[in-house]
């Protein structure tokens, strides 16, 4: 029978043992030689796809209210500052937002102009205060707004007002048709108010009003902010401040109270069983014994680890407010014993983003970071975007104190 070439070469019974063994050790050479050849072509896969899908915003502010942001990569060669811009801007999915402070006109009367026999202005007139957006700078289609912010009518200093809680999401957070100029081409915003166009007779009595916003925090695609208006009206004992709280879900361009059902109740149980025992601790009982959830306050602890802080409110009176939520509430915060479903995917800080912060000159007073889109075509148009930002008018936050 005739063996076929390959064969023979194989056979090693009829070669000699030095034959044998140096066609054994061939073999075996080939082997590893290949093996490492994969090995090497695996590895640079994996750093190529890192630099794409290890990459992150993160935004700073500063206790003088200045805002920073840079985009990072996290590349298996280490930390890379790939572009830095002012301002703040943050990621989710398919979309990045810009923050923007702005100017807003109210119609109010001042003290000396005010008739408080027959409750009517003399000479009105339009003061400036502030306001916030989020300006959608990919997607050019409407996004919903937030509730407007309007002066309420003057609180009676007997009955105090009941806190707006931070638990149910506005009624408002569906989405309304954008502003004329987003059918004009404009970015699509989610704004903090509407703009008075016109006196309002329900504010003419309002004669002082100062009002600033603080984002608190960024996680992922959400955003945290934080607003403290206060209000003086005309012949008033005293003045009355109100607190806002707003948590943006930047994915969907809407509001959102971050809990599910099952949630929702069990954060009511705790506010109901502990906030009121924590709240009497060492004081008085307040008016009332039914706390509202008025705000959730995220932090990330020094090992990476998202940590959350209910903030629960009650009603009482006006000198015992503690100037955390509205006039006539005293609140308590305590420790949140879990991470709602929303926000565990951000349960640990990046690598990346913690080396950033701890490597920072200066403290930050609030920080935020998201993470880019690997879809190649989506994180270019991203990056093209960021790069192409023209420099924004000074947008810093006013502190609250600085004002």
């Amino acid at each position: 029978m005739n063996t076929p070439p390959a064969e023979r070469w194989l056979a090693m019974g009829d070669l000699s043992p030095i034959q044998s063994k140096t066609r054994g050790l061939l073999v075996l050479s080939i082997l590893v030689f290949l093996t490492i050849l994969l090995a090497w072509h695996t590895g640079q896969a994996q750093e190529q796809q890192e630099a794409f899908v290890s990459e992150f915003l993160v935004w700073t502010l500063t206790d003088g209210g200045v805002t920073q942001t840079v985009w990072l990569r996290d590349a298996a060669s280490g930390l890379e500052v790939f572009a830095e811009r002012s301002g703040l801007y943050q990621a989710a999915g398919d979309h990045l937002w810009r923050w923007e402070m702005f100017e807003q006109p109210l119609v109010l009367c001042s003290i000396e102009d005010w008739n408080d026999s027959v409750g009517t202005c003399k000479r009105p007139h339009e003061q400036a205060v502030s306001a916030h957006r989020l300006v959608d700078l990919l997607d050019r289609t409407s996004a919903p707004s937030p509730p407007a912010i309007s002066p309420p009518a003057p609180q009676p200093t007997i009955s105090p007002p009941a806190p707006q809680p931070a638990i149910s999401p506005p009624a408002s957070a569906a989405a309304i048709p954008a502003p004329a100029s987003a059918a004009e081409g404009s970015s699509s915003a989610i704004e903090s108010a509407n703009p008075v166009a016109a006196p309002d007779p329900d504010t003419l009595s309002l004669c002082e009003i100062d009002r600033s916003y603080l984002p608190l925090a960024g996680v992922g695609s959400y955003l945290f902010v934080t607003g403290s208006t206060y209000e003086y009206w005309c012949g008033a004992a005293h003045g009355f401040a109100r607190m806002e709280f707003l948590v943006y879900d930047l994915a969907s361009g809407s509001l959102t109270n971050l809990f599910t059902e099952a949630e929702e109740s069990e954060v009511r149980r705790l506010g109901e069983t502990k906030a009121l025992s924590l709240l009497e601790a060492g004081e008085s009982p307040p008016f009332s014994d039914r706390p509202l959830l008025t705000m959730v306050l995220p932090s990330y602890d020094p090992s990476g680890s998202l940590e959350l802080r209910y903030q629960f409110t009650f009603e009482d009176c006006y000198a015992c407010s503690d100037g955390l939520w509205d006039s006539y509430t005293r609140s308590v915060r305590m420790a949140a014993p879990s991470l709602p479903l929303a926000l565990q995917p951000y349960s640990g800080l990046p690598r990346v983003v913690q080396g950033t912060l701890a490597g920072r000159p200066t403290p930050v007073a609030a920080f935020g970071w998201s993470r880019i889109n690997p879809d190649p075509s989506v994180r270019d148009r991203l990056l093209q975007i960021f790069l192409g930002e023209t420099e924004q008018p000074p947008n810093d936050v006013q502190i609250e104190g600085q004002r």
